[in-house]
């Protein structure tokens, strides 16, 4: 393992620590609020915070991949692609920029939503978007 490659493997660790603390104090302060359903930090989309904790297990390591595979793309992909879109609606609204070439940043990340946000299975951010220019005219 080369010297970036370590440095990326401990700063995503040390990253995924902090995020995994974040979103355990998020999920706990959403249970004393009254309402039945609240937005998933981050992700978006609906859950109930009022379930049974082990049931809310999945939903939360979901969103610590989630922010993890954010900060990983921090190291992957150039800084015009930054951040990565993490909800589903701020990926599709790259899809209608002036900046056409933002429209692949939230295919990319529709992508690692529909990996389970496991950025590890995904293909490198320039291979994607090499494949979305297509070949040189």
């Amino acid at each position: 393992m080369d010297d970036y490659d370590r440095l990326l493997k401990n700063s995503m660790q040390e990253f995924e620590r902090k995020v995994e603390r974040e979103v355990d104090e998020l999920f706990e302060a959403a249970r004393a609020l009254p309402d039945d359903v609240c937005e998933v930090p981050w992700i978006g989309g609906t859950y109930s915070p009022h379930a049974p904790r082990e049931e809310l297990v999945p939903l939360k390591q979901r969103v610590v991949r989630a922010r993890c595979a954010q900060h990983w793309f921090e190291f992957e992909a150039p800084r015009w692609a930054q951040p990565l879109p993490l909800r589903l609606k701020d990926c599709r609204a790259l899809y209608n920029q002036p900046n056409r070439r933002l429209m692949p940043v939230g295919e990319y990340g529709e992508t690692l939503r529909a990996l389970g946000w496991h950025y590890d299975r995904a293909q490198p951010f320039e291979v994607f978007y090499s494949y979305k220019l297509g070949p040189p005219e």
